[in-house]
């Protein structure tokens, strides 16, 4: 599999604490192994991730679905940021 560490057999995202982002066009994001979420604005939304900050800006921006580990987040999407 693609994403699985041969070394280890484990997934590379769960080995390096890192987020897991899969985008649909511009209109859904899901992040995966994230933190919290720190702000949720119509046309921001920033998460706090264990290295980084991802923040992301549009319009309509709303977080459709979230649990734990993993959350939806909708709308018009023209920009996300690691920071």
């Amino acid at each position: 599999m693609f994403n699985v560490d041969n070394e280890h057999d484990l997934p590379r995202d769960v080995l390096n604490h890192e987020c897991l982002c899969q985008m649909t066009g511009r209109s859904e994001i899901t992040l995966e192994n994230y933190k919290c979420v720190k702000t949720i604005t119509d046309t921001e939304i920033e998460v706090i991730c264990k290295k980084y900050k991802i923040h992301i800006t549009g319009a309509n921006l709303l977080i459709k679905y979230y649990n734990n580990e993993s959350m939806v987040v909708g709308g018009c999407i023209n920009e996300i940021s690691f920071f």
